[in-house]
């Protein structure tokens, strides 16, 4: 896994986010806003997508992460984008792969947001069935 580094601004540290290597949160996962919702924005187009395997019990990682590549809008590039092309200009920017290697590079963090948006997503459904009666 990669080491946790720090940037120094006026004396201070600044975390560094371990997917797109900017600025990241003072937080203990230390991950930026930015791929953090872009994550939970993916995972969430994912279920939306696949709706039938919220049925199916709880995914994988890797479910996730085929599932991304096979989402609409994905990356020009084959997949293959590296870290320069997390961030930057949005015209050059590649959030999915970004996504992707954040499943790679956080394993943790991206199944507890896949966890919870199925939960909340069962929970809907629950909802919707108690009301339909």
């Amino acid at each position: 896994q990669q080491q946790q580094q720090q940037h120094v601004r006026n004396d201070k540290p600044q975390h560094v986010c371990p997917v797109c290597l900017q600025k990241g949160r003072r937080s203990q996962k230390k991950i930026c806003g930015v791929c953090y919702s872009g994550v939970f924005n993916d995972v969430a187009k994912y279920l939306r997508k696949n709706v039938n395997k919220l049925q199916d019990g709880n995914m994988t990682l890797d479910d996730l992460y085929e599932g991304l590549k096979s989402l609409p809008r994905g990356c020009r590039r084959g997949y293959t984008c590296g870290i320069d092309r997390f961030s930057g200009p949005k015209e050059s920017r590649c959030t999915r792969c970004r996504s992707l290697h954040a499943v790679k590079t956080m394993p943790r963090l991206v199944q507890d947001i896949l966890d919870r948006a199925i939960e909340n997503e069962r929970e809907k459904h629950r909802q919707f069935l108690r009301n339909e009666v």
